[in-house]
């Protein structure tokens, strides 16, 4: 294909788009995709749709190996066909989802106050967000654990110990005065 950058990726893109609303087989979607990804490793569109494909497939460990790559890559520069949406809230939406899934519930309940961290998330992934963590506080806090929420650049971060890895610090004479 030949044009700018920025074209060919999108009309790659909307390949992959277009195979999966037609119903084509999963592995030749995610090929196309996975192609999208490759002309521009700088996106994240082509990683987002490949994991959404593969959480609802139930392919959980799959789609959370690719949402935590996709999570690595900064906001894009590019100035077309740019879907702020998926840098902003959605990969890391499909992370959490996945990670509670495969039993990461402590990378889950990040992701997920990480997500209610931020200002602008549409109401309705924040409704999600919030039934989804009723599930996944349910599998953290099962577990004896301190967590503690401290806000970063107007973002929640929760840090999380197992009860049985801070139990030393606790006991120590530095805390306990003895």
């Amino acid at each position: 294909m030949q044009g700018w950058d920025q074209e060919v990726f999108w009309s790659i893109l909307q390949v992959g788009i277009l195979q999966e609303l037609m119903g084509n087989d999963d592995d030749s979607i995610i090929d196309i995709f996975y192609r999208a990804y490759l002309y521009r490793p700088t996106r994240i569109e082509p990683l987002y749709r490949i994991v959404n494909l593969l959480r609802r497939k139930e392919k959980y460990l799959d789609g959370y190996k690719i949402a935590k790559e996709g999570l690595t890559i900064r906001d894009s520069d590019d100035v077309l066909f740019v879907e702020r949406w998926i840098y902003e809230y959605g990969l890391l939406l499909e992370f959490s989802i996945c990670a509670y899934w495969i039993g990461q519930y402590t990378e889950a309940l990040l992701a997920s106050y990480n997500l209610l961290g931020k200002k602008h998330l549409p109401l309705h992934i924040r409704e999600c967000v919030q039934n989804n963590l009723v599930w996944i506080e349910g599998k953290c806090y099962s577990n004896p654990s301190i967590c503690l929420n401290i806000v970063v650049n107007d973002e929640v971060v929760v840090i999380c110990r197992c009860l049985e890895s801070v139990k030393p610090l606790i006991d120590s004479p530095i805390v306990t005065g003895k």
